[in-house]
């Protein structure tokens, strides 16, 4: 059974559940929004064949879709897609409690991918929805057999203009793309246009050239770096420009010296907390001489999942830093064992 949807049409049917939302990093479009077709209650009454036609929002062509079910291991991501995979994590707070609402609700709402043949090979590249197929990897890996991707699959491959529109209206109505992300993004825009200045880039991104300048300066942070955070989303733009200055007083450092310390007590869950630990780095002089013997429990469960660390607080003397993930009862008794090592 079919059923034509605008985009507009589809939205206001949909009885949308957010699966993690994520602070704004001041990149707000004037450009008018484009809603995702995503699936949720208003499409459940389908026959098995569930099918829709979307309205492309630039081209304005009719696509159609069928529901289909994806091993998420043999899926790509679109090079529209703004969020950088090696940043997703599975102790990232975002990812925790999109993997747990699926486990407990089912994936409710698809992904958009479409078939590309390259090279006589034909995959599935998903346009937005990245996260989801994580966790439906994560899941898989839990419990040792495919955890199917439900997605809504077009019959024929999406224009570059069209993906880019919806992987970044898909981004906007749930997770926020990070602003490193976006300092990523804006890069590889102007790399790919190198007669394009700041003023000209602004204006196809309709934010400001000041905006622009932020982004290119926190996108100069190493993506290393970014990954010491809980989720790359803690460091907003005008702590990451903040941040990025920082470590460009740092020339008696080696990076890889400083990474192998600040290691040491992430992942940090604000840009603050990022922030004095390199200063205390700095403070004390060199990596090489500061002391490596500070205590550290992980609790994992029977499958692996990291449930809780605990460790001295880099940032605040004298006071221990305490990272909990859906915790059992027997979990928490083993918590309190750790914590009395740690104060040993």
């Amino acid at each position: 059974m079919s059923k034509n949807f605008g985009l507009n049409q589809l939205a206001e049917i949909l009885d949308k559940k957010e699966e993690g939302t994520l602070a704004d990093n001041g990149y707000a479009k004037r450009t008018a929004r484009v809603k995702a077709p995503i699936d949720s209650k208003g499409l459940t009454g389908f026959t098995k064949q569930q099918s829709l036609v979307i309205d492309m929002p630039v081209t304005k062509e009719k696509v159609s879709c069928v529901l289909m079910e994806l091993d998420p291991l043999k899926c790509t991501i679109t090079r529209f897609n703004k969020r950088v995979q090696t940043l997703l994590k599975e102790d990232d707070p975002t990812v925790v409690s999109l993997l747990h609402s699926i486990e407990e609700n089912g994936q409710r709402d698809p992904v958009l991918a479409h078939v590309v043949n390259k090279d006589g090979n034909s995959c599935h590249k998903i346009i937005y929805g990245s996260r989801r197929r994580y966790v439906a990897e994560l899941i898989s890996k839990k419990q040792g057999e495919c955890f199917k991707l439900r997605a809504w699959v077009a019959n024929k491959v999406i224009s570059d203009v069209d993906q880019k529109a919806l992987a970044d209206s898909e981004n906007r109505d749930r997770a926020n793309i990070s602003a490193w992300e976006q300092g990523q993004y804006l890069v590889g825009v102007a790399q790919q246009n190198p007669s394009w200045l700041q003023n000209r880039i602004a204006d196809a991104e309709s934010v400001t050239q000041k905006t622009i300048s932020m982004y290119f300066k926190m996108a100069t942070l190493p993506e290393s770096i970014v990954a010491l955070m809980d989720s790359p989303s803690a460091i907003s733009l005008k702590s990451g420009c903040k941040i990025a200055k920082q470590l460009q007083g740092l020339s008696n450092i080696q990076p890889q010296d400083l990474i192998e310390d600040l290691s040491k007590d992430a992942p940090f869950s604000s840009s603050s907390q990022l922030s004095r630990a390199i200063a205390s780095i700095v403070h004390e002089g060199s990596v090489k001489n500061k002391s490596h013997g500070r205590k550290k429990e992980v609790i994992v469960d029977k499958n692996g999942q990291i449930r809780a660390r605990l460790g001295v607080h880099r940032s605040i003397e004298d006071q221990y830093k305490i990272d909990v993930f859906h915790l059992s009862q027997p979990e928490y008794r083993e918590l309190v064992v750790a914590l009395k090592k740690v104060l040993s």
